[in-house]
């Protein structure tokens, strides 16, 4: 089973892959600590509700059924508005992914019509950085920090603040290798993505814990 879990950090090949294979040992401890029955009910769950990211190869097994119950087991957040406005700009994944996980997580209506929204999530700035953190002995960049940023704030669109003006920040470190750029373009791609669902579950704790 553990010679299972490092083919999960091979095939997905990123910097998230050890995470998941954290997480995946974590949820086998877990699964072996469920009675039989349930036990074995979930070994031969449906394949669809795993995560896209485990490999076919590895959907229908004891490993496939031990990521179905971490996520079944994790606890969800729940947003406390009724409705509410999300002002992301029309091309924003950090935007896409908020509306796409508190509609398939919570009760709150994700509305595209502002003035009939109970709270107005209004995002005052968002920006992608990277930084040069070190150079080689030819002054060429070896290591960048990636970084996503958001300033936003919460409010109903009457002067009251549910959340204040805050601003979240997430960050990565990237290791920079002239002969591998198209390798080190993908791991920075999947390093935004990561950054990007850091900030959507940090998002959600503020919104399930704003005072309406």
């Amino acid at each position: 089973m553990r010679g299972r879990i490092a083919l999960i950090a091979v095939s997905l090949g990123h910097a998230c892959a050890a995470r998941l294979a954290r997480s995946v040992a974590a949820a086998l401890a877990a699964l072996g600590a469920l009675p039989g029955a349930l036990s074995g009910a979930l070994t031969g769950v449906l394949p669809a509700a795993l995560p896209a990211a485990l490999p076919a190869a590895l959907r229908g097994t004891p490993l496939a059924a031990a990521v179905l119950a971490a996520s079944l087991a994790a606890p969800r957040t729940a947003c406390g508005f009724a409705s509410l406005y999300l002002s992301f700009g029309p091309n924003s994944p950090l935007g896409t992914e908020l509306a796409r996980t508190i509609r398939a997580g919570t009760p709150t209506v994700v509305t595209t019509e502002r003035a009939k929204a109970q709270a107005i999530f209004e995002v005052q700035s968002e920006t992608h950085e990277r930084e040069v953190l070190s150079v080689n002995a030819q002054g060429q960049p070896v290591e960048y920090q990636l970084r996503v940023r958001l300033t936003f704030r919460v409010h109903d669109g009457k002067g009251r603040d549910f959340i204040a003006p805050t601003q979240l920040l997430a960050q990565r470190d990237i290791s920079f290798n002239e002969t591998q750029i198209l390798a080190k373009e993908s791991e920075e791609s999947l390093l935004y993505r990561d950054m990007q669902t850091d900030l959507v579950q940090q998002l959600l704790r503020r919104l399930a814990a704003a005072k309406i």
